[in-house]
């Protein structure tokens, strides 16, 4: 159960990332923000399920969306062989910036990686990065030892931990910033998302053609 205490630092984060919102010319998004906080300041006990704003600039709606991803993501990999990278990201830009950042440079390493291992064009990956700036991914490595897996990914980010997924989270308590600049995509959660497919190898017909008469 959440505390008043806690209640009042949702409250406070909530009025930051508004503020924010409105600094850099979202006030539609901001409204809907400052509607939610009102809704649920003064629900009381017994009158249903608030009305929500369903942006991933609000402290409460942002939860919900995360988890299901997550869930999603869990069981999309749960019949393969896999393991959890958690891969801290350090540079200072935005949250969606950076799982384009991650989502890119992952796919460069299997791809990288396959040229010389050709088992490794069946390694797929999904997760998301958090508030925390920690990215969860999960790496599916069917007939690969998770050891190879951890030092191919470790040259890239030497502070990189891999382990069996457990109870582990992404985080969704993020910065007002961070909060307001996710709502201004209006996309959802969908730009922390990183999905890495596999690789597939394309057979391309080729007619065949008749030779070309040759004049003599």
């Amino acid at each position: 159960m959440t505390t008043d205490r806690e209640m009042a630092k949702l409250y406070a984060n909530q009025e930051e990332a508004i503020a924010a919102l409105r600094a850099i010319g979202e006030p539609d998004i901001a409204d809907r923000l400052e509607c939610c906080a009102a809704v649920r300041r003064e629900r009381r006990h017994g009158d249903g399920w608030p009305r929500l704003c369903r942006s991933a600039a609000c402290m409460w709606c942002r939860r919900p969306m995360m988890r299901g991803w997550w869930h999603g993501m869990c069981q999309w990999t749960a019949e393969a062989t896999s393991s959890l990278a958690i891969i801290p990201f350090h540079i200072s830009v935005d949250l969606p910036d950076a799982a384009r950042r991650l989502r890119r440079a992952l796919r460069d390493v299997r791809d990288r990686t396959a040229r010389r291992r050709r088992r490794w064009r069946d390694v797929s990956c999904a997760g998301l990065i958090g508030g925390d700036r920690l990215a969860l991914i999960l790496v599916a490595h069917d007939g690969i030892d998770r050891r190879e897996v951890e030092d191919v990914l470790h040259c890239r980010w030497s502070d990189l931990v891999t382990k069996s997924l457990e109870q582990e989270e992404p985080a969704w308590a993020m910065s007002p910033h961070d909060a307001a600049c996710l709502g201004r995509r209006r996309r959802g959660i969908e730009p922390l998302r990183i999905v890495v497919m596999p690789q597939h190898d394309r057979q391309i017909a080729v007619p065949e053609v008749a030779p070309l008469p040759v004049l003599v």
